[in-house]
């Protein structure tokens, strides 16, 4: 399996991204602001695309949403204003077992500010904590 990029986790096991989809996360944002409430739905939004393409199990690293100013004496009326980071990335990962027939798999959902690769540091850090043992699906190949 071609192999996008590799990183040791922290218990040491190598992980594979062996398949990652990048999109600008406001690109369908014509005017106005984004909220918490479409941000929240594009975050559903990205996990759902995930277990459609690839299954499950998926993870999503939290997202670090950031206020958007709003200045008027009054409320912005479409919600509370706030914008992700301006990237979505799915990347579906894959390890090898101890078994020679044996693969497991994860998903990992994240938002970055710039197109990947690099990965953020925090994100990196991130997806290398993840217990993969308890959180991956195994099956034979």
């Amino acid at each position: 399996m071609a192999s996008i990029f590799d990183l040791t986790n922290s218990s040491g096991r190598l992980v594979t991204a062996t398949n990652v989809e990048q999109w600008r996360v406001y690109a369908g944002l014509i005017e106005g602001l984004p909220t918490q409430e479409m941000n929240r739905t594009k975050v559903e939004r990205a996990e759902q695309e995930a277990i459609e393409r690839w299954g499950g199990p998926v993870i999503l690293i939290p997202p670090n949403e950031q206020p958007v100013p709003w200045n008027s004496d009054r409320p912005y009326p479409f919600g509370t204003p706030s914008a992700l980071p301006a990237i979505g990335v799915r990347a579906h990962f894959t390890s090898s077992e101890v078994d020679p027939l044996a693969m497991s798999s994860l998903t990992i959902v994240w938002f970055q500010e710039d197109w990947a690769p690099p990965v953020d540091a925090s994100v990196l850090a991130a997806i290398r904590s993840v217990e993969w043992e308890a959180r991956a699906k195994v099956f034979e190949i």
